[in-house]
């Protein structure tokens, strides 16, 4: 005997009992009884999922107030990025986070990712340039097999099979910056609440990058201004001898 245990329309579940005791056929007042309990079941695990729900949402919180301290308090651009993703891998309990990053031009396009402790780097190919731009414009949420055309840029860059992913856009000063994006090796999918999370993380990540772009123009000023003394103390030596 079989039940399904449905959410609106979509079965999220089955409910199946084999062999009764007596060695009796299920009948028609089994069936009943089954798809009564079938409702109690689900109302029961649909409540426990709202209060994980719950919990969950309040650490994300949580760990977001964290976050922007830390991007507050540093400019280094790597630990920026690598204390992103960190947060958007173990809140969302996904295997690998990406952080895609446009060139101020908005004709190449590099990439940070993070498995486990370890930071990687990488550049987007040419010929999937088009592609990444295409994919990256609006949030994306999709599960499926490995063979589907949205794994195919996060795979070629780690040699790793996906069957999830989840990307949001980063916005900065109105205009694509580059995205932050999640994926899993298993068959785990992830869900809306964990779209919302990232897209909470991507603002905060576009001030990584806007503080991040400041930093790196600061220390090529502080070098330019630094080989400027050094040719004016050599002028000045020149001219003495």
């Amino acid at each position: 005997m079989c039940v399904p245990l449905k959410a609106g329309e979509m079965v999220v579940g089955v409910l199946s009992a084999n062999n009764k005791y007596t060695g009796m056929p299920f009948d028609e007042h089994d069936l009943y009884m089954a798809t009564i309990f079938s409702h109690l079941l689900l109302l029961t695990l649909q409540n426990a999922q709202l209060h994980l729900d719950r919990e969950r949402s309040l650490t994300q919180e949580s760990r977001l107030g964290v976050l922007s301290r830390k991007i507050a308090s540093s400019l280094e651009p790597g630990l920026l990025y690598k204390t992103i993703l960190d947060e958007c891998r173990q809140l969302i309990q996904a295997d690998f986070a990406f952080l895609f990053e446009l060139d101020e031009k908005g004709t190449g396009c590099g990439v940070r990712y993070l498995n486990g402790s370890e930071l990687k780097e990488g550049v987007v190919p040419n010929g999937a340039f088009r592609q990444w731009l295409a994919n990256r414009s609006v949030p994306n949420l999709v599960f499926g097999m490995p063979d589907d055309q949205h794994f195919a840029l996060l795979q070629n860059l780690t040699g790793r099979e996906f069957y999830a992913w989840c990307s949001v856009p980063i916005i900065l000063q109105d205009r694509l910056a580059g995205s932050l994006e999640v994926s899993n090796e298993t068959g785990r999918r992830f869900r809306e609440a964990d779209k919302q999370f990232l897209l909470k993380v991507a603002h905060q990540a576009s001030l990584a990058i806007s503080n991040a772009r400041l930093y790196v123009k600061l220390l090529d000023s502080l070098k330019e201004i630094s080989q400027a003394r050094k040719e004016v103390e050599k002028m000045r030596r020149e001219q003495y001898n």
